[in-house]
This record gives structure tokens, C-alpha cells and sequence, in this order.
């Protein structure tokens, strides 16, 4: 291939002080490249930072979750997962099946309370699908994996919770992934702390329903 030179010989591009038209084609362009010196550090940084808005968004739901009881479907939830059923008529309710049957004398709290916990021995999962199939509207789905929550960390309020508050977090992976799809690298923290954050995502993270 013939080379481009001045009434003296040279590459014009030499003589004006900058490099051979060849060296030029050859250099890399860094700008080409697109990948960041630092690619590795930004990463595990971003790590950090999600995992940093997970732990203040757990503390923000325990500390809602903690401020008051649970109100009729919350305590439907934790019976149905205990294998109870408290919403059917004395006569078709069945006792030995953990079916509630109202009693015709006053009784203490403590016996109501019964209904919410798990009986020893402990109903198996055939009992909780009895439960929900009869008298739920919604797939057993929730209160079985609400049932083996319960057997490993109890039957109390805010146990019940919890488990809404783990799904939340279970969440932000997936938040994360589709932001970085949607809006690259710089939507995925914005993404996941709106998410996080929001009043409706407290709110819902806060109840002990699979809503």
C-alpha cells in the first residue's frame, strides 16, 4: 500500500507533530475499551451499598412490625399455618382435625390462644392444605412455607412477621437485576432504595398476609 508523504518525503502527519497515520491506526483507543480501572472496586462497592439499604430496610420493618398486634387476617394466617381452622360452625367442625369449636362457657385467653400455635404433636403439612382449602380463598402455597417458619422460629406476633419482612428482602436481588437491565449500572441503587422504602412496600412487608 503506498504511503501519503510531502515534498520532502515525510508522512505529513510527522511533520505536523503528530503520530504516523499507521501508528495512529494501530494505538488502542482506551475510550473504545469501555471498561472502568476500577470495574472490580465499583462492584463489590455496589455490593456494600445494597446490602447496607437491606439491613436499614430490616430495621425499619422490625421496628414497625413491633408496634402492634395483629389484627383478624394476620391471625387468620397464623392459624391456618398451624393447622386451625376458626371460622366454620360448631357442627362440622372437627376437633380432632384442630378445627376451633366455640365453647359454651366462659374460658381464659390462653385457650383461644391455642389455636395459634402448633400442637404437639405437631399437625403436618396434609393438615394445613385441610385448613386453607376449606376455608381460604388464596393457594396454600403461603401458609406452608408459613408453617415451616413457624416450626423453626415460633408461633409469637412478631415471628409472623418476620416472614414478610424475609420476602421483602428476598426481593431486592430482583430489583436490582431488573433495574441493571432497564437503566444500567446507575439505575440499580436508586431502584432498590425507592423499592426498600416506599410506604406501600413497609406497609405490606409489615403484615402477616401473603398480599
Amino acid at each position: 500500500m503506498n504511503e501519503v508523504t510531502n515534498s520532502d518525503g515525510m508522512d505529513p502527519a510527522v511533520a505536523g507533530g503528530r503520530p504516523p497515520t499507521s501508528a495512529r491506526i494501530a494505538a488502542p483507543s482506551n475510550q473504545s475499551i469501555g471498561i472502568p480501572i476500577h470495574e472490580g472496586t465499583s462492584r463489590y462497592q455496589g455490593l456494600w451499598l445494597i446490602l447496607a439499604i437491606a439491613c436499614l430496610a430490616a430495621f425499619v420493618d422490625v421496628v414497625v412490625a413491633s408496634r402492634s398486634g395483629l389484627w383478624g387476617d394476620e391471625i387468620l394466617s397464623l392459624a391456618k399455618a398451624t393447622g386451625h381452622r376458626l371460622d366454620q360452625a360448631n357442627h362440622v367442625a372437627d376437633p380432632n382435625q384442630g378445627d376451633f369449636v366455640e365453647p359454651d362457657h366462659p374460658v381464659s385467653a390462653n385457650e383461644f390462644r391455642r389455636y395459634l400455635r402448633h400442637d404437639h404433636p405437631f399437625a403436618g403439612p396434609g393438615r394445613v392444605i385441610r385448613a386453607v382449602l376449606f376455608s381460604e380463598a388464596h393457594p396454600p402455597l403461603y401458609f406452608l412455607l408459613l408453617y415451616a417458619w413457624t416450626m423453626a422460629l415460633g408461633t409469637s406476633d412478631i415471628a409472623l412477621r418476620l416472614f414478610s419482612v424475609a420476602c421483602l428482602l428476598a426481593c431486592l436481588p430482583f430489583v436490582a437485576s431488573i433495574a441493571r437491565r432497564l437503566g444500567g449500572n446507575r439505575a440499580v441503587l436508586p431502584s432498590c432504595a425507592l423499592f426498600a422504602f416506599s410506604p406501600l412496600t413497609i406497609y405490606f412487608a409489615t403484615e402477616g398476609r401473603m398480599y
